[in-house]
């Protein structure tokens, strides 16, 4: 597998938990170019306040039109995509499982690899 594409054609949740660098990678990411249809790249769907917070349940702002209409849009950009494309909210690590169900089902459904990033954090040494 070429080192431009590590994950492969599949839309990529990274559920970021606080003080792991998730808004850093956010900004950065979320900037980059998304035309390329070969080269991985952030959702240009789905952003509120800075992230991927459309598609979080859990979010103050959500709202459900909203989040089915850009997960839509989303379904059909990375069906048009040979690469990576990554969604990234912080609120998305706190989903239930019925509302993560409810996120990825569709994706499946229509023959898209779904993956997930973690990280493990010990919530008792923060820096």
């Amino acid at each position: 597998m070429d080192n431009k594409n590590i994950f492969g054609e599949c839309v990529l949740f990274h559920p970021g938990i606080g003080k792991t660098g998730t808004s850093a990678i956010q900004s950065l990411g979320i900037q980059l170019p998304s035309d390329n249809k070969s080269l991985p790249c952030f959702s240009p769907f789905g952003i509120l306040g800075g992230a991927h917070n459309v598609f979080a349940h859990n979010h103050p702002n959500f709202k459900f039109d909203a989040f089915v209409n850009a997960r839509s849009d989303l379904i059909q950009f990375c069906l048009d995509r040979s690469s990576t494309t990554v969604v990234s909210s912080e609120f998305l690590i706190r989903l239930t499982q019925p509302q993560i169900t409810e996120l990825v089902r569709p994706f499946i459904e229509k023959g898209l690899k779904v993956k997930a990033v973690f990280s493990i954090r010990n919530y008792d040494s923060y820096l």
